[in-house]
Parts: structure tokens; sequence; C-alpha cells
């Protein structure tokens, strides 16, 4: 999943393509629809996370493939989250 936040709002996307680029410096690809909140939001925001996730939060991924009918910060109640470091993203 990539996920971002501004300020208080969070907002998040079911990724279905993220790569490596190179290992120096450390660089990935993530592929996001550029008609969404989340995209817009990375876009202001400046960074964005990449959330590893495994068959037993399946629940949580659909939720933000939009199969819940949540949208925005909503989709966040359904899991735990913790806030990482930041890092810049380029566009």
């Amino acid at each position: 999943m990539v996920t971002t936040r501004l300020g208080e709002e969070r907002r998040g996307i079911t990724a279905t393509a993220v790569c490596s680029v190179c290992a120096e410096p450390a660089t990935i690809l993530a592929c996001t629809n550029q008609n969404t909140g989340t995209f817009k939001m990375i876009r202001d925001a400046g960074h964005f996370a990449v959330n590893i996730l495994d068959y037993e939060h399946q629940n949580t991924a659909e939720t933000f493939a939009g199969r819940s009918g949540l949208q925005g910060d909503d989709r966040f109640e359904s899991s735990a989250w913790a806030n990482g470091d930041v890092l810049g993203c380029q566009f």
C-alpha cells in the first residue's frame, strides 16, 4: 500500500506496482492514478510510505483498494498505524 499524510489528514491506496529503481541512492517507484486524492496529497506533501502487507492484512488491502466504500482518512480506522521518518520524493 502507498500512504501519505499532510497535516492531520491521511490518504492511501492499494498499489499494484511498486519496485526498486536503484540502490544508491535508495530509490523506489510507486505507480498511482493521478486522478486520486492520494496522488494529489503525495504531490502536495512531497512524501509517501510504502507499506508491505502480509496475507493477514487482506482486509486492509481491500479497504484501501476501495472495496469497503470508505474514503480518505476513514480507511485508516480499520488497522493500527504508526508514523515513520519523513523523506522527500521527486516527481
